[in-house]
């Protein structure tokens, strides 16, 4: 290998790439074996190992933030499992909507390490994301063993138990909250091109005692960019809709501002639609009633 010191044999210069894939800097590394930062370039370079930008060296997480599956980092997994990806060199990237930026705020503060918060605008759709990516090998493995892998969409499957907090992930993620084409209720689904995952996710709801549909289409190309068949789980009860709200916000951290405040308003006027509704048949009532206790009393008068 060119312009490499003697000095640096086959063992010293693996511990350096292996270090340095680790997530560790060419300063710290150099610091260590007492030599220059440009020489311990100069050796991953020659090795073929990209160096990293300045950038990425500050978005590098030191701790295996997925090796304690707490409630915390259940949520993100699910996160990680619709709006992020794992890509090359394993880095760990969440990308969300502009309108999300708060949730990525509180992204990185459970990181606890100083990563950025990028900011990209894709003209083809004139939309903001913002995005937060770091490296950190022991990182990836773990969500590697928990079924997060590179090119996940459509062979996601979820390797460890779900949990509540990582389905409210997974919903913040992939799901929607809307009203019932007939606004007559509310409905809560996930969609996602992954069979495998969508029947995990069925499976689930059902041992958790809801009532969940399974259906699976060809969505229409003029709404969306993909022709692949998609997978639909959805509750559509009442009763499953509402305790649905109860089972994942109950005592949550973490969640979707926005989707949260959607959820409850739309329980909210869906009650009052309905309790709405039932004055009102209530009131149609009376008057019937009234008016036939009105054509009675004037039959009696007739035949006196």
């Amino acid at each position: 290998m060119k312009n490499i010191p003697n000095k640096y044999s086959l063992e010293k210069r693996k511990y350096i790439i292996d270090e340095y894939r680790k997530g560790r800097n060419t300063k710290e590394i150099a610091i260590e074996l007492g030599t220059y930062n440009t020489t311990i370039r100069r050796i991953l370079k020659g090795e073929k190992i990209q160096v990293r930008t300045g950038t990425e060296v500050r978005s590098i997480v030191k701790a295996n933030l997925f090796n304690i599956l707490d409630e915390d980092t259940n949520y993100w997994i699910g996160m990680l499992a619709t709006d992020g990806c794992l890509s090359h060199g394993n880095r760990i990237i969440l990308q969300l909507q502009e309108q999300d930026k708060e949730l990525l705020e509180k992204y990185a503060k459970w990181i606890k390490y100083p990563v950025n918060i990028n900011k990209t605008y894709y003209k083809q759709f004139d939309k903001i994301c913002y995005s937060i990516g770091f490296t950190n090998t022991e990182c990836a493995n773990s969500l590697k063993q928990y079924g997060i892998t590179e090119r996940k969409s459509e062979t996601i499957e979820i390797k460890i138990p779900i949990t509540r907090d990582m389905l409210r992930g997974i919903i913040d993620g992939d799901g929607s909250i809307v009203s019932t084409s007939n606004n007559t209720g509310v409905r809560v689904s996930i969609t996602t091109i992954s069979e495998k995952f969508a029947n995990q996710l069925y499976t689930y709801l059902i041992d958790n005692k809801f009532n969940p549909i399974f259906t699976n289409r060809i969505p229409d190309q003029t709404l969306t960019r993909t022709s692949k068949r998609q997978f639909l789980i959805s509750l559509n009860k009442k009763i499953d809709v509402i305790r649905l709200k109860e089972f994942l916000y109950k005592d949550a951290n973490y969640y979707l501002q926005r989707k949260f405040d959607k959820y409850t308003r739309l329980l909210s006027e869906n009650i009052v639609d309905r309790v709405w509704s039932r004055v009102e048949i209530g009131r149609k009532c009376q008057k019937a009633a009234l008016k036939q206790r009105m054509i009675n009393k004037a039959k009696r008068l007739q035949q006196d």
